[in-house]
C-alpha cells in the first residue's frame, strides 16, 4: 500500500486529487491539507511514502519545503504540482531534490502513474518540465554534456550511479556494493564533482541528457563479460 499525504491551497483541487487516488486499490491517503503546515506535520508523523504538494502553497512554496521535508522523513518522495508559469522554475525544483512535477490543469490524467513512478524509486516529469530541465542544464553547466562525458568514472562510481537513477537508498546500495556508506558517500561526493550537481535528483536528470545512462549500459555488458 502506497501512502500519500496532500496538501493543496484550493479545497476544490485537493477534493478532486484526493477523490483521484482514492480510487487506485494500491494508494492510502494518509491525509490532506492546504498548507506546508500541513504537509510538514505529516511527514513527521506519519512519514508517508510520497508528499503531493501545489508549487505555491499558502504559507510557503514547494522548493523551500521539500527540503524541510526530507530531513523529517529522508524516506518520503515529493511531488509538485504546477501551473505552466511556474513550471518555468525548473532549476529550484532539481535543486530541491523533487521526485515529481506535474502540470496542474490535467495532473489528474497521470497522477496516479507518477505517484507508482516516484514510489519504486523513479522519477516523473511532465514533457514541458523535462525539457525545460534540457534547457536548465545546457545554461547553467559551463561544459557540455558531451564535454562532460568525458570524464571518467571508474566501475564503482558508474555502479552507483545506476543505482541513484534506479532510485536505491544510500543503506542498499552500499549495501548492494559491499562498502561502508561512509565510502559511498565519499563516491558520490566525487560523482558530483565531477558533474556539478548537487542531488540524486540532478544526477538522474544529467545521466538521461548528457549520454551517461549509455555509458553505464556499456560498462555493465563489460563487467559482465569481465572476470572479478
Amino acid at each position: 500500500m502506497i501512502r500519500i499525504t496532500v496538501s493543496s491551497k484550493s479545497r476544490k483541487d485537493l477534493m478532486e486529487i484526493t477523490s483521484c487516488l482514492s480510487q487506485q486499490n494500491d494508494f492510502f491517503i494518509v491525509s490532506s491539507g492546504t498548507d506546508g503546515f500541513h504537509a510538514l506535520k505529516s511527514a513527521k508523523i506519519n512519514k508517508p511514502d510520497i508528499i503531493i504538494i501545489d508549487y505555491n502553497l499558502n504559507d510557503i512554496n514547494g522548493p523551500d519545503l521539500a527540503p524541510i521535508i526530507k530531513r523529517n522523513s529522508p524516506s518520503t518522495a515529493i511531488i509538485v504540482l504546477c501551473s505552466e508559469d511556474e513550471c518555468k522554475n525548473i532549476g529550484r525544483v532539481l535543486e530541491a531534490g523533487i521526485s515529481g512535477c506535474l502540470l496542474k490543469q490535467n495532473c489528474l490524467d497521470n497522477i496516479a502513474s507518477s505517484v507508482r513512478s516516484v514510489f519504486y524509486g523513479g522519477l516523473y516529469f511532465s514533457e514541458q518540465f523535462r525539457k525545460n530541465a534540457e534547457n536548465c542544464f545546457s545554461q547553467t553547466n559551463t561544459d557540455t554534456p558531451e564535454k562532460k562525458i568525458q570524464y571518467s568514472f571508474n566501475r564503482t562510481e558508474l555502479c552507483i550511479i545506476n543505482s541513484i537513477i534506479s532510485g536505491f537508498t544510500d543503506n542498499e546500495i552500499a549495501k548492494d556494493l559491499n562498502m561502508t556508506c561512509g565510502s559511498l558517500r565519499n563516491s558520490v561526493y566525487h560523482v558530483k564533482r565531477k558533474t556539478g550537481l548537487k542531488n540524486r535528483t540532478q544526477i538522474s536528470f544529467y545521466a538521461m541528457f548528457s549520454g551517461m545512462i549509455s555509458q553505464i549500459k556499456i560498462q555493465e555488458q563489460f563487467v559482465k563479460k569481465t572476470p572479478a
